[in-house]
């Protein structure tokens, strides 16, 4: 199975390139990425936004995703909108017929709340190009250890660790990849959506 991964350099891209590279079940990932890392594979072919993988592509998978405080409304909405729908078209165009796509609870293109409302949007318009799986995967805030300090979600991540708090409740961002390895690899066809308790499921569950 060839994946083309945007966002692979994140939080959560990290945890799922490093699935991809260690599953029998994945040939080759193609990796969007803006400035290339040092990580290097065998399996691993890092691309510019600008370019197309060279193979055929089965699955696309995206962690892309900021915050309004690192880049404004206008790079939120690019990033986490734009970006993400542009990569779905160029796997698309690259042969994929399948894609799991991190988003967030509470998306919902009519929200009060930006971030919300732009999720939603990308939600939207990825669903619109017609894959004939889509896995749309809405955590709350993810733990682990980022590139730049955020006070506020270190916060409510503590708070928020609980089981009590149900699809609100903070997961670590290597569970989430986890999961979204295990909804690539499966091949019933429609839209679906995973909070955390269905991720929480899938991680339970056999492959």
């Amino acid at each position: 199975m060839n994946v083309l991964l945007a966002g692979a350099t994140g939080l959560t891209g990290r945890f799922l390139l490093q699935q991809c590279l260690d599953s029998e079940r994945c040939t080759q990932v193609f990796a969007y990425c803006r400035s290339q890392p040092g990580i290097q594979h065998s399996k691993l072919t890092w691309l510019s936004f600008d370019r197309q993988p060279d193979a055929a592509i089965d699955v696309f998978m995206s962690t892309l995703g900021t915050t309004r405080k690192q880049f404004g409304a206008k790079g939120l909405a690019y990033v986490d909108h734009e970006l993400v729908l542009r990569c779905a078209q160029a796997a698309q165009a690259a042969g994929a017929g399948s894609a799991c796509i991190l988003s967030a609870v509470g998306a919902d293109a009519k929200s009060l709340f930006l971030y919300n409302r732009i999720k939603g949007d990308m939600q939207r318009d990825v669903a619109a190009l017609g894959f004939e799986r889509l896995a749309l995967f809405q955590p709350s805030v993810l733990l682990g250890q980022r590139g730049e300090h955020r006070p506020l979600e270190h916060f409510a991540g503590k708070i928020l660790s609980h089981p009590g708090f149900g699809r609100y409740q903070a997961l670590p961002a290597e569970a989430v990849a986890a999961a979204m390895w295990r909804a690539a690899l499966l091949q019933h066809p429609g839209e679906y959506f995973y909070q955390v308790p269905d991720i929480q499921q899938l991680n339970q569950s056999k492959e």
